[in-house]
């Protein structure tokens, strides 16, 4: 594989204080140049509520790829050190940015991510990197390694060139990115990237943890209080063992005891695939927690009726229209889990209401000259 200047070479690998010490000073000299440092991570995230960092990838800008050994380096501080005041190039980085700032200590000061790059580049969003790739550069990745087995050392020599062109090739992307952009909204790309920044590196309040489950908007007030007792629970039990949520308890049956509210340990079990572990290590608890939400106030819900899914339509019709307008994906210019806030009224000052005022009000209420009831 070629592209203008990468450099497709073995990567070096650094799994010793020497090596570190080596590639720091490279890094160094990088930085202080101001040349941009492409990273990438592998990691597993099975059998954890928080994932394991296994690799880190690292290229610089002619596309050499370094490989860190985060198991065999403890003390990979010094690294954060030196990538502190970098301009840094991460690709879809939500889950790789709190694994760099848990185990390197990182601070992200500047930073350009090609996938939101590609959004406000007319090419849709979320876009992986391999389509990217095929499409911007005419590269094309090899991906067979995705789900292989990062923790064994040594790692092959595929994974190796799989983890390699995760970031060699982010320099040339990048570059072809920018200069794609239409400078109008470079500002406001800029804007997005740092609110993404600061929600990647943000843990969500576990009293929110309820919010995924799209079952909750048909759910009645009683219900809808006993769900969101037990999705916080199991939340924050889930972050104290470090454990999947799933496994502290499986969403069919938190529904299931949200739905049929429980009041006793004989109608806990009336569920064929209650564990009896569960069972008997949890079963009171969570009866008592079913019960005391009966005093809690449900939490405001949108809406759902035929006027309200009416007016949603017209929003979600308006930000496609948009879309197409100025080349920023619909979903960046206002997130489907923002679109009922908005349809309250609420939509913040900064880029998206610069890109979205004052039409989107008038089209919801009007669009396609369909008016809509007061």
């Amino acid at each position: 594989m070629a592209c203008g200047l990468v450099v497709v070479a073995t990567p070096t690998w650094v799994d010793t204080p020497e090596a570190l010490s080596e590639t720091l000073e490279h890094l160094r000299l990088a930085v202080a140049a101001g040349h941009r440092i492409a990273i990438d991570t592998e990691f597993h995230s099975e059998h954890r509520y928080s994932p394991r960092l296994m690799l880190i990838q690292l290229a610089t800008a002619a596309g050499q790829a370094i490989l860190i050994d985060p198991l065999a380096l403890p003390d990979l501080r010094p690294l954060g050190q030196v990538l502190a005041n970098a301009s840094l190039i991460l690709h879809a980085p939500g889950q790789d940015l709190p694994l760099l700032a848990k185990r390197c200590g990182l601070e992200v000061k500047n930073l350009q991510d090609p996938q939101l790059m590609a959004g406000f580049c007319g090419m849709g969003h979320p876009k992986s990197l391999t389509d990217l790739c095929r499409e911007v550069l005419g590269v094309s990745l090899t991906k067979g390694s995705t789900l292989s087995d990062w923790k064994k050392r040594p790692l092959s020599k595929e994974q190796q060139e799989y983890a390699a062109d995760d970031v060699r090739y982010l320099h040339p992307l990048t570059q072809a990115l920018q200069d794609r952009l239409p400078p109008e909204l470079h500002q406001a790309l800029a804007a997005c990237t740092a609110e993404r920044t600061h929600a990647a590196l943000t843990l969500p309040p576990a009293n929110q943890s309820w919010r995924r489950f799209g079952v909750a908007r048909v759910l009645d007030s009683r219900s809808l209080c006993a769900l969101v007792a037990l999705c916080t629970w199991r939340e924050k039990r889930a972050r104290e063992r470090d454990q999947p949520t799933r496994q502290v308890l499986g969403d069919g049956l938190l529904i299931d005891l949200a739905r049929r509210l429980p009041t006793s340990v004989e109608e806990l079990s009336a569920n064929r695939r209650f564990p009896k572990r569960l069972l008997k290590e949890k079963g009171e608890l969570l009866l008592e927690l079913i019960a005391a939400s009966a005093k809690d106030q449900p939490p405001k819900q949108p809406i759902n009726n035929e006027r309200s899914r009416a007016r949603r339509a017209c929003l979600d019709a308006f930000l496609s229209l948009r879309a197409l307008e100025t080349g920023v994906s619909d979903k960046l210019l206002l997130p489907i889990e923002a679109r009922d806030e908005a349809l309250a009224g609420n939509l913040h000052s900064g880029w998206r209401k610069t890109l979205l005022e004052p039409n989107m009000s008038n089209f919801i209420r009007h669009g396609s000259s369909i008016r809509m009831p007061e």
